[in-house]
């Protein structure tokens, strides 16, 4: 599994991967992150939310 980062492809070594979370983030009760989801630091998920990975 590899990751867009920075317009660079990173890969992860891993066979399975959840999602990146910035700095400071704060993620809401039963919030739901996609596989691959990418979030920026600082970023706030409400509660009950489904962030999907960008394409």
């Amino acid at each position: 599994i590899s990751v867009w980062l920075n317009n660079k492809v990173v890969p992860t070594w891993t066979t399975k991967f959840g999602a990146l979370v910035g700095d400071r983030s704060r993620i809401g009760a039963n919030a739901v992150l996609s596989p691959g989801t990418i979030l920026s630091k600082d970023s706030i998920v409400r509660r009950l939310s489904l962030i999907e990975q960008v394409r």
